[in-house]
């Protein structure tokens, strides 16, 4: 049995634990049942409960503790395994934590060079986290049973999620044209977390305080017709995962981004005033897409043979 020690934002349950570390290794601990187990602490591990474990796997570590339990989980043995899914060194001016990422950046860069293997959401991380040669790319991915049979009959509903993180994203000037001009053609126009300062309509809609859980559960039965994804083109936002076009394929519904036919997101459409007869065509598309490349099974046994590469090399203290 293969012990994992799951080391995430002081434990919390947030869309980044959830898609990189919660929903994937409950799924691959049901897949090899007999062959690996996890646990999930927070921050700041005892020396004793390193020793009980085999790998570390920690999300985003940035702090001098994070990066003292790592040079210990390595003295003790382990093989340590880091996961980024956001170019944290690329952080933009106008991003709200940006002074806050930059004072962690060198940090951040040294955990990252400790690490045994790292785990990158996209191919322009690997890059920019300097781990090529030691790095694999582990696309955020669902299971074919989150995804629903047919696409959501056309209700004029459309939707943003996301948090005040991409509030420069939704709130510069050519987002603001876009939003004002095209929002009142729905119906409903529904915004999930951060409800940013632009012209809603009587369409408007805010959800502030929807759980990760529920949320992610829901999709499949939220019968939302479009998901706006509008990106800042900057090297953060390039290497961003493309989990706004997953997320909208699991509604029974399409994704609309200045970012379409980049890699990853080649299944979106550029305009919200699309011609919704097209909607069914691209979500089949979408859909196929998703269980050919972003199957959870598919990459998490690429998960596991990375795990057991690792493992089967131990160091000996």
């Amino acid at each position: 049995m293969i012990k994992i020690l799951v080391t995430a934002e002081a434990g919390q349950l947030n869309g980044v634990t959830f898609w990189r570390a919660i929903r994937p290794l409950s799924v691959l601990r049901r897949m090899y049942p007999d062959q690996i187990d996890y646990t999930l602490a927070k921050r700041g591990v005892p020396v004793f409960d390193l020793a009980s474990y085999d790998v570390l796997f920690a999300l985003r570590p940035n702090s001098v503790e994070d990066k003292n339990v790592i040079e210990t989980a390595k003295l003790l043995g382990l093989k340590v395994i880091l996961d980024v899914d956001d170019d944290l060194c690329n952080v933009p001016p106008m991003h709200p934590k940006h002074l806050e990422f930059e004072a962690q950046k060198e940090i951040f860069r040294e955990c990252y060079a400790l690490a045994d293997w790292v785990w990158c959401s996209t191919e322009q991380l690997q890059f920019a986290m300097d781990c090529i040669g030691r790095s694999s790319v582990m696309p955020n991915a669902v299971l074919p049973e989150d995804l629903p049979d047919k696409p959501a009959p056309w209700r004029g509903i459309a939707c943003w999620r996301g948090s005040i993180m991409a509030k420069d994203d939704v709130e510069n000037d050519e987002a603001r044209k876009v939003y004002e001009k095209y929002a009142p053609l729905y119906d409903r126009f529904v915004w999930f977390g951060y409800t940013p300062n632009l012209p809603h309509g009587t369409n408007f809609v805010a959800r502030k305080s929807v759980d990760t859980l529920s949320y992610f559960f829901g999709l499949r039965n939220s019968g939302v017709n479009v998901t706006w994804k509008p990106m800042r083109d900057n090297l953060f936002n390039r290497a961003k995962s493309n989990i706004a076009w997953i997320e909208a394929t699991m509604g029974g519904g399409i994704c609309v981004t200045n970012f379409a036919l980049e890699p990853g997101w080649e299944h979106c459409v550029s305009v919200l005033d699309f011609d919704r007869e097209y909607i069914p065509e691209l979500w089949e598309e979408s859909r196929e897409a998703i269980l050919e490349d972003y199957n959870l099974l598919t990459v998490n046994e690429a998960r596991f043979a990375d795990i057991k590469n690792l493992v089967s090399n131990p160091v000996l203290i």
